[in-house]
């Protein structure tokens, strides 16, 4: 299930980026995916250093106000594409 909502999301954040009226679509088309690389890259082995020091529990227990941080944007880039 993890699996799928990222699938679904990943399309629809770049097609949110290219919608923003700040600059050309292709140069934040190109923004977000370049942080979405170094979030690739660098996630990982921060997720694992933290496993590793402090605990499982600890390191999901950080990531958790991610989501919900992603949700609030969401609703603000909604809120931009209505007017």
């Amino acid at each position: 299930l993890i699996g799928l909502g990222i699938s679904t999301t990943y399309p629809q954040a770049f097609s949110a980026a290219a919608r923003l009226g700040d600059r050309p679509a292709s140069e934040n088309v190109a923004a977000m995916s370049t942080v979405q690389t170094a979030i690739g890259f660098a996630y990982p082995p921060l997720f694992g250093l933290i496993a590793t020091d402090h605990g499982i529990q600890t390191s999901f227990a950080l990531i958790m106000p991610l989501p919900i941080l992603a949700m609030l944007l969401a609703k603000r880039s909604l809120g931009r594409g209505a007017s």
